[in-house]
């Protein structure tokens, strides 16, 4: 009777570890197709950061360098690209106090500014990427005197 007690028991077992692993492979394969890919365009966009993954939950630079983001809502203007100013972003805050280097030994905002908050832009196939430093949420009141980057790609 033990054996076969033992046995048994090891089914369920077995089979909860089968649902759980498939569940991780099927989520890995949902959150790898939200991955986008940009193209970097501008000079900035090419010099510091090359070409990036994006997601909702993160971002992957060229030399594999990753951010964690957390949606912080949308708004409208907040973006370097001077034409785009009235188009609606999203905005996303840099999880961690993480300002990490990035191609040829540069950095998203400079060595002694801390990046806190991306803004994501789409227009067509362009992608207006504006990052900001400063612990609050960016406001229209406030956000260029907080803009320390903005880069643009464009969507493969």
């Amino acid at each position: 009777m033990r054996r076969h007690g033992s046995v048994f028991s090891l089914v369920p077992k077995t089979l909860a570890l089968l649902a759980i692993l498939a569940t991780t492979l099927l989520g890995a394969e949902v959150s790898a197709a939200t991955f986008h890919h940009w193209i970097a365009m501008s000079n900035t966009a090419i010099s510091i950061t090359g070409d990036v993954q994006f997601s909702p939950s993160s971002i992957l630079f060229a030399n594999h360098t990753k951010l964690k983001l957390t949606p912080a809502g949308s708004a409208e203007g907040l973006t370097w690209f001077d034409s785009m100013r009235g188009e609606p972003v999203e905005l996303y805050k840099i999880a961690g106090w993480k300002n990490p280097r990035l191609l040829n030994r540069n950095y998203l905002c400079g060595a002694r500014v801390q990046p806190t908050f991306l803004s994501v832009l789409e227009h067509g196939d362009d992608v207006f990427l504006t990052v900001f430093s400063g612990n609050e949420v960016p406001t229209t009141k406030d956000y260029e005197s907080r803009i320390c980057a903005g880069l643009s790609y464009s969507l493969k």
